[in-house]
């Protein structure tokens, strides 16, 4: 939009180098609220800082549409600064001091960069015109958890049409860190403490087309510091502008999630197969599980280490056709006899995969009614439904990868990969 001033006060105008004005106005049919992200600088050293903390934490009560997180840079450091931190007092735009706070790296104009003194009113007021304003892409982070070994994707769709600069940044913090020795405050605890940038600092670039209708994602890994508190640990992601300019660098909409929401994959349980034919031990029966081949011993018996999750096994005897069976683990050892006794010999199915590779969208065709699964390289169920003849899925979620689709019903079985880009 486009707004112009001429013939002021029916007289000729001395400057005409302020005579028009120019906004970008988004137009779309549908957006989502905003979550706003609110970026503290304060230290140990600073003394004011744990008033104004508590201030927008309490504001928080009031607006829940905003997550925070902490840089511990601005006036010196303490224990728990990062070097991205200390980099990111770039956005100051000269000088630092604390406390100090952008919202979603937004240029208000008053300030030589976004970084502003955040106390009251300044603080409250940025959060809620941040708000207020609409969001047109949304954000998820999902995950697993092996063993302290983060695998994290965030991803998202845009709702109207976005440039070509857009970054995906990925941060992770902790709340309820004991201070050393606070300024201005006895037996102070840190929240939203930064730990880490899992991301590049300033994000990482979507070299996905950007319009309305088109999806995103990027894929992380991170190893948990073993000195962190696991249950106090968040994740916190947004897409933002990539630009030279601290001023041009505004985050479109982020997202918070706890750490320990994610799926916990640390504890590993044990998982027996014993195989028999007409209740006689099978030495040498092959078992396809969890990315890897057992064979049984002179006993039937073949064991493995597995942590929580849904799986299949494929068990193998020659003379006989393949038993696929799906299986939860969940918190407890688990034991499954397979007999081959009475099973009839099954042929293969046709099935077809289109296209391959893909972007997480692919189109299944068989030659019947059949159960469906989709599992990773480690033997994970990823996917399950039932498929007549066609069937479009979706797995955009998905990290890229190697995936296993299989097909079975009482006289047919057949398998194929499908590579996820």
């Amino acid at each position: 939009m486009n707004v112009a001033i001429s013939n002021v006060n029916e007289g000729s105008d001395t400057n005409t180098s302020n005579d028009s004005l120019s906004k970008t106005i988004v137009v779309s049919s549908s957006s989502v609220q905003r979550i706003a992200l609110l970026e503290q600088f304060t230290t140990e050293l600073c003394s004011n800082c744990p008033g104004v903390l508590n201030l927008l934490e309490g504001y928080m009560d009031d607006n829940p549409n905003f997550v925070m997180m902490c840089h511990h840079a601005g006036y010196y450091t303490d224990f728990l600064t990062i070097p991205e931190s200390q980099i990111h007092t770039e956005f100051y735009g000269g000088g630092s001091y604390a406390p100090a706070g952008m919202v979603d790296r937004y240029y208000f104009g008053n300030d030589p960069g976004p970084v502003f003194w955040d106390g009251n009113p300044y603080g409250p007021n940025a959060i809620d015109e941040r708000t207020q304003t609409p969001a047109f892409l949304e954000i998820n982070v999902n995950g697993i958890n092996m063993g302290g070994n983060l695998e994290l994707t965030v991803s998202g769709e845009f709702l109207a049409d976005f440039p070509q600069d857009l970054g995906v940044s990925l941060w992770i913090t902790e709340d309820n860190i004991p201070a050393v020795d606070q300024a201005g405050a006895s037996n102070w605890v840190h929240r939203y403490a930064i730990r880490d940038a899992i991301s590049a600092r300033l994000g990482d670039i979507i070299l996905t087309p950007t319009g309305a209708g088109d999806f995103f994602k990027k894929d992380y890994t991170f190893t948990i510091d073993g000195d962190w508190e696991y249950s106090e640990l968040y994740l916190v992601a947004f897409v933002n502008k990539m630009s030279n300019f601290i001023t041009n660098r505004e985050v479109y909409n982020a997202v918070q999630v706890k750490l320990s929401n994610l799926t916990t994959m640390g504890t590993t349980h044990l998982v027996t197969f014993n195989v028999t034919e007409s209740g006689v031990p099978i030495e040498n029966a092959e078992i396809d599980v969890y990315g890897t081949t057992l064979t049984t011993n002179e006993y039937g018996s073949a064991a493995i280490e597995m942590v929580n999750g849904t799986y299949q096994y494929h068990v193998r005897l020659e003379g006989h056709p393949e038993i696929i069976e799906t299986f939860s683990l969940s918190g407890q050892d688990r034991s499954f006899d397979i007999n081959f006794v009475g099973v009839e010999q099954i042929s293969k199915a046709s099935l077809d995969v289109y296209p391959n590779p893909t972007s997480g969208q692919f189109t299944v065709k068989t030659d019947g009614i059949y159960e469906l699964t989709v599992v990773n390289t480690v033997g994970q169920v990823v996917y399950e439904s039932t498929i007549d003849n066609s069937k479009s899925i979706d797995l955009r979620g998905l990290p890229g990868g190697i995936y296993v689709i299989l097909i079975n019903s009482n006289s047919k079985f057949g398998n194929q990969s499908i590579v996820i880009e």
